[in-house]
């Protein structure tokens, strides 16, 4: 018995020596990473392996803004807002009007081509009361055509928005090759063609009168790859994309002659000259 207790004193004594040491050497003890931490990372590790493009992740990409629209809108960062992280996008939006608010990139274009078929544009988001009605889209660069193509969906038709933060993930192919731009002479919108090799811009957008107040959170905003099976689609020739070549009008043939003339001289009266 007496050398079990002394056994259990020489063993503290030993390890507070131990710690002791390690304090002053400047280690740091850490306890060990349990299954689940590692089965965590492992899953966090297959994640980022899909992902080919970043709009947001903690901050925008380097050099990369917002803009809004009307001016009443914002998009700002919050501290203490992100999901599972320091930040995210806060997106207040003006209900009484047609509003948006974008991510844009500075002085790059990502080329999502590759991944139409079987990427998806996915995020996380929450909204202040749930159930706001948003719609989610992707802008190309109007600097080839003179035209800000946008592509939109419903965020209804990919769950939603929650009081709670979830994960929307939307097939790249669901957003489509054609879009519309903004004619602000004819105060329209007009169909063209989405430039999917030169995408510019997240948006999210609200149409008038849809939500009483609209306040939103948005995070980790990716293009992924290999999400969905690749689907195939149809060649479409659209009539804005058709080159036509039409034909010069033919020479009147020498051989026709005036068949009867209404007035003398075969001139009107003011003079002009008329046959049939």
């Amino acid at each position: 018995m007496i050398q079990a207790r002394r056994f259990m004193k020489i063993s503290m004594v030993a390890t507070s020596a131990l710690f002791l040491a390690a304090m002053n050497c400047g280690i740091q003890l850490r306890p060990l990473q349990s299954s689940l931490a590692k089965a965590t990372v492992g899953k966090a590790n297959a994640a980022d392996d899909k992902v080919v493009f970043r709009f947001f992740d903690e901050e925008f990409v380097s050099g990369g803004f917002q803009y809004v629209y009307p001016e009443a809108s914002r998009v700002f960062i919050p501290e203490e807002s992100g999901h599972e992280s320091e930040v995210s996008l806060q997106f207040d939006l003006e209900p009484a009007d047609y509003s948006g608010g974008a991510v844009c990139l500075y002085n790059l274009l990502y080329d999502i081509t590759p991944y139409y078929a079987a990427g998806a544009l996915e995020f996380w988001i929450k909204g202040n009361e749930g159930g706001e009605i948003a719609w989610i889209a992707l802008v190309d660069d109007e600097k080839a055509d003179g035209k800000k193509t946008v592509v939109r969906v419903p965020c209804n038709n990919y769950g939603g928005i929650t009081k709670e933060w979830h994960q929307v993930s939307i097939p790249l192919a669901d957003f489509g090759k054609r879009g519309v731009y903004w004619d602000e002479k004819k105060r329209v919108e007009v169909p063209n063609k989405f430039d999917w090799d030169q995408v510019a811009e997240f948006r999210m957008e609200i149409k008038k009168g849809d939500n009483k107040k609209f306040r939103a959170w948005v995070d980790d905003i990716f293009i992924c790859k290999d999400v969905y099976q690749p689907r195939q689609e149809k060649q479409e020739e659209y009539w804005d994309d058709q080159i036509e070549t039409i034909a010069s009008p033919s020479l009147p043939d020498k051989g026709i002659k005036p068949v009867k003339s209404l007035f003398k001289n075969n001139e009107d009266p003011v003079g002009r000259m008329i046959s049939i």
